[in-house]
């Protein structure tokens, strides 16, 4: 069987194409526009610990975290049984010292 054009002309290698400045290009961190994060930038610091000691996030998914409903619904029929159990040994013991009268 024969393959798709497309195929063959994607899996060419590019040879004009200088690896070491794409190399180069994804390691160079960006440029900072803004002021402020600018100054209080310490260089030795890692980002999370700068971007905490500004007062900002490293990922908004750990600090605003979106409640999960299968736990909490896990949690309250957890605790349901508990009560339940909780009200029956109640209402048990209640009926023994009622009938022991």
């Amino acid at each position: 069987m024969t393959k798709i054009r497309k195929v063959k002309r994607r899996k060419k290698f590019r040879t004009n194409v200088n690896r070491k400045r794409l190399r180069n290009k994804l390691r160079k961190l960006p440029t900072i526009t803004c002021s402020e994060i600018k100054q209080s930038w310490e260089v030795t610091k890692s980002t999370r610990t700068n971007l905490k000691q500004m007062g900002l996030t490293y990922d908004p998914n750990e600090t605003l975290k979106i409640p999960k409903t299968k736990t909490e619904t896990i949690e309250k029929m957890t605790q349901w049984k508990v009560d339940d159990a909780a009200k029956n040994s109640v209402s048990e013991s209640t009926a023994s010292l009622c009938s022991r009268r």
